[in-house]
């Protein structure tokens, strides 16, 4: 399932008020008393505004709060779940409920780009090692046992780390694919975002990444990255201009 970044400026705004909200695929933003109800496949949220009630499946939203607790829907391969994320980032970990349970015990990581996988007590290091391939230095700090299971929070942040260090150096020794309008416009939004103290600006920073990444390797640009990073900014002015850019040149014709 294509995992959707959410308004952070707009969660954080409601959440300091101590409000349920439900965010749906529209970017409409519903507040009031929130719950999540599990059934067999898919997941749903019910929300009652004044003396309005919705119900939304988990494949009609982009995130909940819920409690105080941030919610975003998984796919996995029992269905559409809503998680609670626990730590954010392009490798998110995210808690999930046993069937026929209430608690939130299950431990996922679920990455940005939709993979997912329940965090094995069996076969640790062979599972994450395949999961994580993609980053070396990780694979070789779990091979040799340096990070296990008790260790997830600092894989989910030297992964992320290990990531963006990647797409850095991949452009360094390639100058000459800053050529391509759309790594140009990718990286004068960069720069403005890194002189900013925009409060989502590590999420959008992530997704300017991840856009290098797959433009850079020529992988199709997924259109819930560009919403998504439209979303973060969309009260940002400063920004607007070179955020105009990197949509038109990544959306195309």
């Amino acid at each position: 399932m294509k995992k959707i970044i959410i308004t952070l400026s707009v969660v954080w705004s409601l959440a300091a008020n101590g409000q349920d909200f439900v965010v749906t695929l529209k970017n409409d933003t519903l507040r009031g008393q929130a719950k999540i109800m599990s059934y067999d496949l898919i997941d749903r949220i019910q929300i009652n505004e004044m003396k309005k009630k919705s119900q939304f499946t988990a494949i009609q939203v982009r995130s909940a709060f819920i409690s105080n607790q941030y919610y975003q829907p998984v796919r996995t391969e029992n269905g559409y779940q809503m998680m609670r994320r626990i730590k954010p980032g392009f490798l998110g970990l995210y808690l999930a409920r046993r069937s026929n349970s209430l608690s939130y015990e299950v431990q996922y990581l679920v990455k940005r780009d939709g993979s997912s996988i329940e965090v094995p007590n069996l076969s640790f290091k062979k599972t994450m090692s395949s999961f994580l391939k993609d980053c070396v230095i990780m694979n070789e700090k779990i091979e040799n046992g340096e990070l296990g299971r008790k260790n997830l929070d600092q894989i989910v942040t030297e992964y992320n780390l290990c990531l963006d260090n990647q797409a850095k150096s991949a452009v360094a020794a390639a100058p000459i694919a800053l050529e391509d309008p759309r790594l140009v416009a990718i990286v004068a939004l960069k720069g403005k975002l890194e002189s900013s103290s925009l409060p989502a600006q590590k999420d959008a920073l992530d997704i300017l990444n991840d856009l290098r990444e797959k433009v850079r390797t020529k992988q199709t640009v997924p259109n819930y990255l560009l919403e998504s990073l439209k979303g973060l900014l969309k009260d940002t002015p400063d920004c607007q201009s070179e955020l105009e850019k990197v949509l038109s040149t990544l959306k195309g014709p």
